[in-house]
């Protein structure tokens, strides 16, 4: 039996949403964690939105995917409801909402995405940041000293610290870090496996990378950035996120981490602040401008998370090639400026698949990229 053809093809992944299907789950939606009730609201406005721009859309999970651009089953939202429909379904355009973070997803994804299916979300810039150590190899210069625990020994542990403090000793910006160390998981996202040592080293770090065999973990000295950035005359430790699209900077927002943390994300306890442009430090704009250079902007669309330094330097501390599309329910601030976001992706699908219709737009045509190393 041939699969039903759309123009485009959300799949997500299956941790957090339900293959239509699967029997046993009797929810009204695909988002089945309470937890995430509120990706429903925001995938509901995307399918909407995509129908008044006349994009054919359906929704799926990594559980469906068969082939390119192809899934074995699927949700659609029409009328204020969510529907499942037990037939396969084919789209030339795919929104992934999963990252290849293992063999298996990279496999599903290799799966998906082939020369005739155009991915939303570009390949080379995924590759990239969802890789925390070969984006400091590519931004050597401009981002926190980055090593990769790679030898789970403790004499592999304490070769790795010792690596990393020769590396802050050469480091041109050496004393914009303190004796800490931070051990973040290679993959991980949400500030999830993030954490930091403020003594005895090599056992404290042989214990926690033995309590997580499946983690691969890197380390970092941890910047001094708590009187960085300045809020309202009050120093905060915040980090500040820069959403880029097709090369151009479009929103900009600050995160600041809880009393007592570190970590800004907003699944760690951080608050998310919306800024404008000329609110956003020199040196991060200076910075972003340099990065921005070394990457393949045609056809992209990524967030940049960078740091102001007490000393004023700025450092680049990861991107993301898939920034998340909910919102707070409880700020009606953060829902509109989602829902900007979900109109632009949107607007660039429509723009898209006047291409694929034309078959004479350059948009997708292959390019290929190379990162720069410095």
């Amino acid at each position: 039996m041939s699969a039903t053809r759309f123009d485009v093809l959300v799949v997500y992944s299956g941790e957090i949403a339900k293959s239509a299907s699967d029997h046993t789950y009797k929810g009204k939606h695909p988002f089945f964690l309470d937890e995430n009730v509120n990706y429903a609201q925001s995938y509901e406005y995307f399918l909407t939105l995509c129908k008044k721009n006349s994009l054919k859309t359906a929704f799926s999970t990594t559980e469906d995917i068969v082939a390119p651009g192809t899934c074995s089953s699927y949700w659609t939202y029409t009328q204020g409801q969510w529907h499942r429909v037990q037939k396969s379904v084919y789209a030339a355009q795919v929104f992934t909402k999963f990252l290849p973070v293992n063999s298996r997803k990279v496999e599903l994804r290799e799966r998906l995405c082939s020369n005739e299916v155009i991915s939303f979300n570009k390949q080379e810039i995924t590759q990239l940041f969802i890789d925390k150590y070969l984006t400091h190899i590519a931004f050597r210069q401009h981002s926190v000293p980055t090593i990769l625990v790679d030898d789970r020994s403790q004499v592999g542990i304490r070769d790795a610290i010792k690596r990393l403090r020769n590396r802050v000793k050469t480091f041109h910006y050496g004393s914009d870090f303190s004796k800490e160390i931070v051990v973040k998981d290679r993959f991980g996202s949400g500030g999830n496996n993030v954490y930091k040592l403020s003594d005895n080293y090599v056992e404290n770090l042989y214990e926690l990378v033995g309590s997580s065999p499946d983690v691969v973990f890197v380390i970092q000295p941890f910047l001094l950035f708590d009187e960085g950035y300045v809020l309202e005359n009050e120093k905060v430790t915040a980090d500040i996120r820069l959403l880029v699209q097709n090369g151009k900077l479009f929103q900009t927002y600050i995160r600041v981490a809880s009393l007592g943390d570190f970590r800004c994300n907003e699944h760690q306890g951080g608050t998310l602040i919306y800024t404008k442009l000329d609110q956003i430090p020199k040196a991060v704009m200076q910075l972003f401008e340099k990065v921005i250079l070394k990457l393949p902007i045609k056809n992209s669309f990524f967030a940049l998370d960078f740091a102001l330094a007490n000393s004023g330097h700025a450092y680049l501390l990861e991107g993301n090639s898939s920034p998340g599309l909910d919102w707070d329910v409880t700020s009606k601030k953060n829902e509109l400026m989602t829902k900007q976001i979900i109109r632009r992706i949107v607007d660039e699908l429509s723009l898209r698949q006047t291409g694929l219709m034309s078959r004479t737009s350059s948009v997708y045509n292959p390019i290929q990229s190379h990162f720069l190393v410095t």
